[in-house]
């Protein structure tokens, strides 16, 4: 569905994405992790097309996407969250996801449903608590009737109770079809969701594969986690 090939971001002299190469397979859930300044962010705002890269290619559905605009791409079917929500604080819940659904009240409020906020649609966005917040974040995200979203740090201070609402949300949206790229670091939420996993660090794609595999290896260990995570 989506391949970076040989991707490179640079401010300056700062490389934050260095030669990235990586594929994500239709219908998945992988997770992208590493630490502060590694890169993550960055990618997913190459993908998206906030950032033009360096140097590279991004291909999305056999189409090269790595100049095209943010509403273009959006359009073929990425969309995203962000870290810190981007919300219309003077609108209204419903009022918010009408924007990113192209004014489809009907479709709008099927989302709103989806995520659990259908009962809260006439209320204004700034009158939200941090729970609220995150699934009208995600429901904006959805509106677009994405083929693939990007999902950043959506549960950071989230209760265990909320995290594993919004676990049981992302995995309903994979079994409709949607693929998720799951950046995080509350790596316990994520290992028992996500089929692949990749590792950036210092904009260097440092390991990819199976979580179970991923978080093991020495190189992950050193670089992020400081201590092994999964229990023999």
């Amino acid at each position: 569905m989506l391949k970076c090939i040989s991707l490179s971001k640079k401010f300056g002299k700062l490389l934050a994405l260095n030669n990235i190469n990586l594929t994500i397979n239709d219908n998945e859930i992988v997770g992208l992790i590493g630490p502060n300044g590694s890169g993550k962010t960055t990618l997913i705002n190459c993908v998206t097309g906030l950032l033009k890269p360096s140097s590279g290619e991004i291909i999305f559905g056999g189409k090269n996407i790595t100049r095209l605009s943010p509403h273009k791409i959006c359009r073929m079917g990425i969309s995203r969250t962000f870290q810190t929500p981007r919300l219309f604080k003077r609108l209204s819940v419903l009022e918010n996801v009408l924007v990113a659904a192209g004014g489809d009240e009907s479709y709008a409020l099927q989302i709103l449903e989806w995520v659990g906020l259908l009962n809260l649609k006439d209320f204004e966005t700034g009158r939200l608590n941090f729970l609220q917040i995150r699934l009208l974040e995600l429901a904006r995200a959805l509106a677009s009737n994405p083929k693939i979203v990007f999902i950043d740090e959506i549960v950071a201070g989230l209760t265990p109770d909320e995290i594993e609402k919004f676990i049981e949300l992302l995995k309903d949206i994979k079994a409709k079809g949607i693929t998720i790229v799951w950046v995080e670091h509350v790596l316990k939420a994520m290992i028992d969701v996500v089929e692949r996993m990749f590792v950036l660090n210092e904009g260097n794609l440092i390991a990819e594969g199976k979580p179970s595999d991923v978080l093991e290896r020495e190189e992950v260990i050193t670089a992020y986690l400081g201590q092994r995570i999964i229990k023999k």
